[in-house]
């Protein structure tokens, strides 16, 4: 036994389990903390045109403390072997790629005009490959954090809940800055031509219709939740349709027919519901979903889709030579770019950027499925989840950039972390309450 003092109190410490006894209350404060950061920043995520305007660093601010608590988890023994995972050691090593990429930049101009420096505060000649670098990076806290810390389904469940009901108020804050109040006005905006930031904002929604659907399916959740997760998957997916992003509708029609996979009654249930949900709204609104979605123009050359595989061809055409290897340089495009994910950062890291940025998202993929092969999980819809969420920047990369928008990035990381906990065992069990 051994008294110590602290601020003028003694305090006795006696057995051999009080140095363990101290240390696992510092464990759990840190989770504690940890964890509200991670629920602190996603909020903030769903929220981002409201808390961007009042608190524009709230990411840096959030992810930095975030990242402070990596190293303390990091400094305690045994917390390191978390990081000896085939997805995490590949992130590690993209680090270290892109950090050298970005010391040995050679600044040259940008690829598709320097125009672009106007488009954010944040962005000068002088900060460029600076902006870029942040914009990768920003969430990668929330990777870290869940691989050294975990997260048990409680934890998990309560994180989804929260982010869909309050981003209902982050929805209804984007559209009101568009004179937009009630669904009739949304429509008769999308139907005037004009989407409602669906090259950012529509991915976004189609993880939240994700993330919705599990929770409708999961026995794990009240009937009370699981109603709630049904309504808000089905209002997104409703404002999906009217964002008149073909992108996000081919997602959420893709995870929807990945429930094929699971040999469970209620997949054709939540598949009538969609199904009904869709035909009561869009009733007599051939016209709309015709001219979006079903005729030739939206595909031509001249309107469509077409128009971006010719900016995808040129965007390739701009790489000649030992490019293809090591890129033409970090910020050679800084906010615009080919409309592809895989070609931009092609063009400013090779080919050996492209593998190491989204190989973590392959082989974790590869593993779920491996997984769910030699056991069954008495969730069936966790794998699916898991793997609907890494297929969320596989998937999107074709079309934007989710590594680096607002509202996206912040989910490619949070999906990766969750894999990784599902991977480990964490999430797996019905009583991993702990």
């Amino acid at each position: 036994m051994s008294t110590h003092s602290l601020g003028g109190l003694d305090y006795r410490i006696s057995g051999p389990n009080a140095t363990h006894q101290i240390a696992g209350s510092r464990t759990s404060a840190l989770d504690g903390i940890s964890y509200l950061l991670i629920v602190a920043l996603l909020i903030c995520n769903s929220l981002h045109h409201v808390v961007s305007e009042v608190f524009p660093w709230y990411c840096e601010s959030i992810g930095g403390i975030l990242a402070l608590t990596c190293v303390c988890y990091i400094l305690q023994r045994g917390r390191v072997a978390a990081l000896n995972r085939t997805e995490v050691l590949i992130v590690c090593a993209w680090i270290v790629y892109y950090f050298i990429c970005y010391l040995f930049d050679p600044q040259i101009s940008d690829l598709y005009g320097d125009d672009v420096f106007g488009a954010s505060k944040l962005v000068t000649e002088d900060t460029r490959e600076l902006y870029v670098l942040r914009r990768f990076f920003i969430h990668l806290p929330i990777f870290f954090t869940l691989v050294l810390r975990g997260i048990n389904y409680r934890e998990f469940a309560f994180l989804l809940l929260v982010v869909l009901i309050v981003s209902l108020f982050g929805v209804q804050s984007l559209y009101g800055t568009y004179g937009i109040h009630s669904f009739s006005e949304v429509q008769a905006y999308c139907e005037s031509g004009r989407g409602v930031s669906y090259n950012q904002f529509s991915p976004f929604l189609s993880f939240l219709v994700a993330l919705g659907v599990y929770g409708t399916l999961t026995h794990r959740l009240p009937l009370t939740a699981r109603l709630t997760c049904l309504a808000i998957a089905s209002l997104y997916t409703v404002l999906i349709i009217l964002s008149r992003s073909k992108a996000a509708v081919i997602y959420v029609g893709m995870i929807l027919l990945m429930l094929n996979l699971i040999k469970f009654r209620w997949k054709s249930v939540l598949c009538v519901l969609f199904a009904t949900v869709w035909f009561l709204f869009f009733a007599g609104q051939e016209s709309f979903i015709s001219e979006r979605y079903l005729s030739a123009q939206s595909y031509s050359d001249e309107d469509g889709s077409g128009k971006r595989l010719e900016i995808m061809r040129e965007g390739l055409d701009m790489v000649e030579g030992h490019e293809w290897i090591i890129g033409k340089g970090f910020s050679c495009v800084v906010l615009s770019g080919p409309h592809n994910n895989y070609i931009r950062v092609l063009q400013r890291t090779g080919i050996l950027g492209v593998l190491l940025t989204f190989s973590p998202f392959v082989v974790a993929l590869l593993a779920v499925k491996r997984k769910n092969k030699q056991q069954s999980d008495s969730d069936p819809y966790m794998p699916w989840l898991v793997a609907v969420l890494l297929l969320f920047p596989l998937y999107h990369s074709l079309f934007s950039y989710p590594h680096e928008e607002a509202w996206n990035t912040a989910c490619v990381w949070f999906g990766l972390g969750l894999a990784t906990c599902y991977l480990r065992g964490t999430l797996g069990s019905p009583r991993d309450a702990g």
